[in-house]
């Protein structure tokens, strides 16, 4: 008799998928990463088909509110401070600013891709 437990189906497709992962060089926070951002980029794209004309239309408001109230005085808004927040210290220009995005996006360019699928998915769906 063999004394060996054996294996059921799901270690089996298990030990499989662990393999293949090996094989491709990826590890499975790797995937749950992608299945991330992939759920997230689809929430983003059916909520942005439902509701893109008010978020557009608050974010406006916002945005003219803070400016009338920094115009008269009521606020101060600290570039400075903000930057830190954004962490957009090095940032001086615009062209600044597309170099830092550009080099995020090869940085990250799977999780840039899998978003931007989802996200057109998540539209065409939602």
């Amino acid at each position: 008799m063999d004394n060996q437990p054996s294996m059921n189906f799901y270690q089996v497709v298990l030990k499989n998928i662990d393999e293949y992962l090996n094989y491709i060089n990826l590890t499975s926070r790797d995937v749950i990463r992608y299945i991330t951002f992939f759920g997230i980029g689809f929430i983003v794209g059916s909520v942005l088909k439902k509701y893109e004309t008010w978020i557009i239309s608050v974010l406006l408001a916002i945005i003219l509110f803070l400016t009338i109230l920094q115009y008269f005085d009521f606020i101060i808004i600290n570039k400075n401070n903000v930057k830190v927040v954004l962490h957009l210290e090095e940032v001086h220009s615009f062209n600044d600013f597309v170099y830092m995005v550009q080099a995020k996006i090869y940085e990250y360019w799977i999780e840039v891709i899998v978003f931007v699928i989802a996200s057109i998915i998540g539209f065409k769906l939602g």
